[in-house]
């Protein structure tokens, strides 16, 4: 089967043309700080509570974002057109931020078309978000992270649970747990120079972690999750499928009610 690039499918992803989202104005309708984090050549833009009244911090991660403007051209500004985080954070009674993933809003000397085409899960993104979180973590003064992403925000939100004693539950929606898997099962050319956090479980096979997947969801299949489940092999981990959903929209309702609700291996420990 001849292998086509991923451009298709982030294409599929981004939608329609249209203008980037601007942080400011996302920043006044959640109320929070847009902050730019000084991760280095790759700064990330954040946005954060003033202060948190507690230990624990739930951070939303942003997806890939627009990665390519046709199938054949990448885009040179990968800042989303929309965002499911943000629309979820916006509903969310618990302490949040949210990650945009490196070089969306904001450039950098590090910034450059590879880094969110096939280096979009790669160690230097991985690395510029996880200094993002020990800024975060020092700013406010917290000791655990939730971490919740969506489409590759949630493989990112993997890849640095596997590294951060830190971080004590991972949530994820529409997520590309297993990105061999997914460019194997879509015949797309891999992503050369990318992680695949299904390979080395590590800190995962004890992690709490919770998989919203859409029943239409036509860019990231559910076998791709499935496949993650058996290489990592998660003690406590659940599987939900979305009705109705899709790789964008469709999970309002089921996370308004999941997102209070621990998962079932965190309520034991507790005992």
């Amino acid at each position: 089967m001849r292998l086509i690039t991923a451009a298709l499918l982030v294409l599929s992803i981004a939608g329609c043309a249209s203008a980037p989202l601007d942080i400011r104005e996302q920043a006044a309708r959640l109320g929070l700080e847009a902050r730019v984090e000084n991760t280095g050549a790759l700064p990330v833009q954040t946005l954060q509570p003033p202060q948190v009244d507690g230990s624990l911090l739930r951070v939303y991660l942003e997806g890939d974002g627009r990665a390519w403007i046709t199938p054949r051209a990448p885009s040179d500004d990968p800042t989303p057109t929309q965002s499911l985080v943000l629309d979820l954070l916006a509903t969310d009674a618990t302490p949040a931020a949210y990650l945009a993933r490196p070089c969306q809003f904001v450039r950098g000397s590090g910034c450059r078309t590879w880094l969110w085409t096939d280096g979009r899960y790669s160690e230097p993104v991985v690395e510029a978000t996880n200094r993002a979180l020990d800024a975060l973590k020092a700013r406010l003064g917290i000791e655990h992270f939730e971490l919740v992403g969506h489409s590759g925000g949630a493989t990112i939100a993997l890849l640095l649970a596997q590294r951060r004693a830190d971080v004590v539950a991972v949530q994820t929606l529409a997520g590309n747990l297993a990105p061999s898997e997914w460019t194997r099962l879509k015949a797309l050319s891999p992503l050369r120079g990318s992680l695949d956090p299904s390979t080395e479980p590590g800190r995962l096979v004890e992690l709490p972690q919770r998989h919203l997947l859409g029943a239409a969801d036509r860019v990231i299949p559910a076998a791709v999750a499935d496949v993650y489940l058996q290489r990592v092999a998660p003690r406590c981990a659940e599987r939900l499928v979305v009705a109705g959903a899709d790789h964008q929209h469709g999970y309002a309702a089921a996370w308004q009610q999941l997102s209070r609700q621990p998962l079932p291996c965190t309520l034991r420990s507790r005992h």
